[in-house]
């Protein structure tokens, strides 16, 4: 049989991965084996691949480690095609950044059906072992399924980008039987073996009620060990595991925050902002009381305050920094010690040429350091301004509930128009827009909300939902009715 040691592989061993994935890897091997040929190109347009294996990254001192793809234990055909995963890679790559004193916290990027189960336990014990040496946050964008959910658990931290899912949490594994398609291609198979139980579950041959019980037996420790790993990672029992992670299904969002499987929805931008402002794997922040005594616009003013504060602290600190570069007085003058070299480099340049180059060197050094320098502090201002706009924004909203000019049930729409376009909201907040249950009937701005991202059809396709469903599903959520 052609690619039986492959065959071996794939079928008989237990997988946690998404069912629809595991079809596509069988059918792929099942057309080879038949004597089918398929490209690179055609293998990763079938396994839906986004192109090479993705390589890590840094934003600042925050590593970022991609799990994308089909995860193996070692790198193979499939893996390296698909854009895949090697548990062995990522291994080693996460034991370097956590060795890194350069690294202040690891972002796991997750992007994944699952795989095999070869190495994912081990991989799993060395990122929960590593909790407490630096911030270990997993990012689910958009989708964190079996094996991919088990080794983000073992993270301090697991957030869901919104519109992404995580679980199915289980274990599968695949027989295939050939001795009917070999009879009627007039091919006969001799399997002599040795020892009692070697040769059970060939391909070639049906499957004995005893082996079946055998392999489910393996796939059942296999599942006990899954879960087990969940219950330790995430602070629940295993009943709780088994009963409200899924069942082997994907949940979207929120309903995997409600069942304790993420703790939060956000960007993986989002995330790298957070820890770029404390590194700390923080608890989430409780809602700030509303007191709807204080207008929204009074509290706007007080965040636009603390935003120009903290922004001119993140300036000093770069002047700061500056200053040190030049080994300059505390009190001087970074731009006129800059001029004064570039003086002095001029006027050497007449004398000793040498002595000139070295000097401009030094100088074209500290200006790319300054250059530097001035786009990281630039970044942190910039969250710094996002992250208090974001709470000025939901303040307003909070307290136009509390003053009861926005229904609690519009909350998302309002704040998102508070962050767009303060007139808009104004306006909303104002109750000179209708309701849209009191119109009974999505507006054209709502029908817009309610389109599905493509990150949003790609998790409903791998689900079996539709993309009229998942429009369907979105406006029951929201309490508004499609039109006709």
């Amino acid at each position: 049989m052609k690619y039986g040691h492959i065959a071996n592989s794939v079928f008989n061993a237990p997988w946690a991965i998404t069912e629809e994935m595991l079809e596509t890897i069988t059918s792929l091997l099942r057309y080879r084996m038949e004597g089918g040929v398929l490209s690179a190109d055609e293998i990763k347009a079938r396994v839906g691949a986004q192109g090479a294996a993705a390589e890590p990254r840094s934003v600042g001192k925050i590593a970022i480690l991609p799990l994308f793809g089909i995860i193996s234990q070692r790198m193979n055909l499939m893996t390296a095609v698909s854009g895949g995963t090697s548990t062995e890679v990522f291994g080693a790559r996460f034991r370097q950044a956590i060795a890194d004193p350069d690294v202040s916290a690891i972002i796991i990027e997750v992007d994944s059906p699952g795989g095999s189960i070869a190495g994912i336990e081990e991989l799993a014990n060395d990122i929960f072992a590593a909790r407490g040496s630096k911030p270990i946050i997993a990012v689910v964008n958009p989708t964190g399924a079996s094996a991919a959910y088990w080794i983000a658990s073992a993270a301090d931290k697991v957030f869901v980008a919104p519109g992404g899912a995580v679980g199915s949490v289980g274990v599968i594994a695949e027989h295939v039987e050939f001795s009917k398609a070999e009879e009627m291609a007039g091919i006969k198979t001799t399997i002599i073996t040795a020892g009692r139980y070697k040769g059970e579950g060939h391909p070639s041959k049906p499957l004995a009620d005893a082996t079946v019980t055998y392999l489910q037996g393996i796939v059942d420790e296999v599942y006990g060990t899954f879960v087990a790993s969940l219950a330790r990672h995430r602070g629940k029992t295993e009943e709780e595991v088994k009963a409200s992670f899924g069942q082997g299904r994907m949940l979207l969002g929120q309903h995997a925050k409600e069942q304790g499987m993420v703790d939060g929805i956000a960007t993986l931008r989002e995330v790298i902002g957070k820890l770029g402002d404390d590194p700390a794997p923080a608890e989430p922040e409780p809602e700030e009381e509303v007191d709807p005594s204080i207008p929204a616009e009074e509290e706007g003013t007080e965040a636009r305050q603390s935003t120009q504060e903290t922004s001119t602290e993140v300036e000093m600190d770069l002047l700061t920094e500056i200053r040190a570069l030049l080994g300059i007085a505390e009190d001087a003058d970074p731009l006129a010690a800059i001029t004064s070299l570039q003086a002095a480099a001029k006027d050497i340049a007449t004398g000793e040429k040498g002595e000139a180059n070295v000097l401009r060197r030094e100088l074209a050094a500290a200006q790319q350091h300054i250059l530097s320098l001035e786009s990281e502090y630039g970044q942190r201002i910039l969250a710094l301004e996002d992250r208090n706009r974001q709470k000025e924004a939901e303040y307003a909203v909070n307290t136009a509930i509390a003053q009861g000019r926005v229904a609690p049930k519009d909350k998302d729409i309002a704040l998102k128009l508070a962050l767009a376009n303060s007139d808009d909201f104004a306006q909303f907040a104002s109750g000179l827009r209708v309701d849209l249950n009191e119109r009974g009937v999505a507006t054209d701005e709502q029908l817009a909300e309610l389109e599905p991202t493509a990150d949003e059809l790609k998790v409903a396709a791998s689900m079996g939902v539709t993309r009229e469903q998942l429009i369907k599903q979105k406006a029951a959520d929201k309490g508004v009715a499609l039109p006709k």
